[in-house]
């Protein structure tokens, strides 16, 4: 999908992309793959109860079941427990670091 995006953004148009990046190394590999298609990135944090947060998803899911993921109690724990939220540097897009091991460069990561 990021490829995609990068070819819209290419393109000229604005894109939003409403999906996972939920650690700061997904979140800078789709800063990376934003600016190398001359895009500029913005990341938006909305912070939300996990009751509420748990409800949105099942409203999604009843609404649409073909285009959403049904997620159980356990889901939701497991996968909470993954999300780092992002730091103050990544909401102001502030100086990127450098990549992960074993890669050298953000785009490496393919």
């Amino acid at each position: 999908m990021i490829w995609v995006v990068q070819e819209v953004l290419r393109s000229g148009v604005s894109v939003i992309l409403d999906f996972g990046c939920w650690s700061p190394d997904e979140r800078y590999a789709v800063r990376a793959a934003a600016e190398a298609a001359g895009g500029t990135f913005q990341l938006h944090h909305l912070t939300l109860d996990e009751d509420e947060r748990r409800e949105r998803t099942h409203r999604r899911w009843l609404a649409a079941p073909d285009s959403q993921i049904r997620m159980t109690d356990d889901d939701h724990a497991r996968v909470h427990h993954f999300f780092m939220p992002p730091s103050r540097d990544e909401l102001v897009s502030g100086p990127m670091p450098a990549a992960p091991e074993p890669f050298e460069t953000w785009s490496a990561r393919g």
